[in-house]
């Protein structure tokens, strides 16, 4: 199931984690370039795989690493394991083999917790990944944002002025 929307990981974990984020990213309004978090993620990134090929961009994805042997890894800021942020390296998988690109294997990685998790391309993983871009589909054709919800995450959020003030 290829959609005809263009789609990312990235819009993949804002599904799952805030579809106001999604909604706002996918219409054009990006605060990331104004978050000190992501611009601190982005820092780790560069000092962790500076010898490697990095941001790697093909059609829609934008992958951290990619490393000679077709290892994908994807590199996370957070302290802990999120099903969105592995739904998001599962999807790299899945985009590359709906196009006919096979043999990678893809990690997330998280340095603040010195964790590696390989991310497999499972029929469940793929059952909840066609979910996500109809659920993505959905979300980006609404007329306004829908109603943000207050979570744990949000304090950290390059959006959350924007949608608490």
């Amino acid at each position: 199931m290829i959609s005809k929307m263009r789609i990312g990981g990235l819009k993949v974990n804002y599904q799952l984690t805030c579809p106001t984020r999604l909604w706002l990213f996918s219409n054009g309004l990006s605060f990331e370039h104004t978050s000190p978090l992501v611009n601190l993620g982005k820092t780790l990134h560069e000092e962790l795989f500076n010898k490697e090929t990095k941001d790697i961009i093909y059609d829609e994805i934008a992958v951290d690493v990619i490393k000679r042997d077709r290892k994908i890894i994807e590199v996370k800021r957070g302290k802990q394991f999120r099903e969105a942020d592995a739904l998001q390296v599962a999807y790299y998988l899945y985009y590359l083999n709906e196009r006919g690109i096979r043999g990678f294997r893809a990690y997330l990685y998280y340095p603040r917790i010195r964790k590696e998790f390989e991310i497999k391309l499972t029929d469940e993983t793929i059952r909840k990944l066609k979910k996500a871009i109809s659920d993505i589909e959905k979300t980006v054709a609404l007329p306004i944002p829908p109603e943000p919800k207050r979570k744990r995450m949000c304090n950290g959020c390059a959006y959350f002025y924007y949608c608490f003030s």
